[in-house]
């Protein structure tokens, strides 16, 4: 690739060259079964029987695309060293490995295409992701909200800027994965309850590692000017970082009783709205 060509990075805005309207085009037809045979990914066109050099679970290996024109967005990478799901045509190989292409940035399993006909891939793999803390409605109908931290970065597309969330264009999308989840009260005290605490650490960030900025992000999404209701959270002994966590962002212990059914100890927190400084 040669230097005019390579992705240009200016601050945190990563500049990828695509028109604005091929990603609206490509999103349409990857939420449809579009019949076809060739892809769009990245700076290529991923066309059936294309030679490939590509990671496949963390192994590198070249081979060639197997596109059948009657699998939606399904792809397959023909090769001789990793055997899953086979097509019809192993294009002269003895493996196969199956993949679904989810957008222009992302194909949805263990597969990282790194060269196609001698082309390079473009790599978003020194891009600048910012984090912030957000909430979720799990359901439209639902009360529960899912708070969770999210990487997104701006990308400078044919001049215009667009969000990038990390999951929509890598594999790895374990930031997706809850803190916690908020959830009302059944009556009509509007107190909301915090549950469902990752016991392992949160994808690679353990809620040790949460930054006073996060902290006040977390606060910011649980406290709002129509939601200043005291919140409560029920943790057993054993999820001792939950518990620093919760004490961090201010929750006092009100209660500790015995679970009756298993024998643990469970510790109630509460905090109210007049004891948190949204401001620092």
């Amino acid at each position: 690739m040669s230097k005019q060509d390579e992705p240009i990075l200016s601050g945190n805005v990563y500049d990828l060259e695509i028109p604005m309207e091929e990603i609206i085009e490509d999103f349409k037809e990857t939420k449809t079964t579009k019949k076809t045979r060739e892809h769009k990914y990245f700076n290529v066109v991923l066309k059936h029987g294309d030679e490939v050099e590509c990671n496949i679970q963390g192994q590198q290996m070249k081979g060639k695309l197997c596109i059948e024109a009657n699998s939606g967005n399904a792809i397959y990478i023909c090769q001789n060293k990793k055997n899953g799901s086979a097509p019809y045509n192993l294009l002269g190989y003895r493996y196969a490995w199956h993949g679904t292409v989810i957008s222009r940035f992302k194909i949805d399993s263990d597969i990282r295409i790194l060269n196609v006909n001698g082309i390079e891939v473009e790599s978003l793999d020194n891009i600048k992701w910012d984090k912030s803390i957000k909430k979720q409605q799990l359901d439209y109908n639902s009360n529960v909200f899912s708070i969770y931290i999210n990487y997104s970065a701006k990308a400078k597309i044919n001049n215009l800027e667009v969000i990038i969330n990390k999951s929509d264009v890598l594999k790895d999308i374990s930031h997706k994965k809850s803190l916690f989840k908020l959830v009302s009260h059944g009556d009509c005290c509007g107190i909301k309850m915090l549950y469902n605490f990752s016991w392992k650490e949160y994808g690679t960030t353990s809620y040790d590692s949460l930054t006073p900025e996060d902290d006040l992000g977390v606060l910011k999404c649980i406290f709002d000017e129509s939601n200043r209701a005291s919140k409560m959270a029920h943790l057993t002994d054993q999820q001792s970082e939950q518990i620093r966590f919760v004490k961090r962002l201010g929750f006092k212990k009100i209660h500790t009783f015995k679970n009756a059914n298993g024998g643990n100890i469970i510790n109630v927190f509460q905090l109210d709205y007049k004891d948190v400084n949204l401001e620092s």
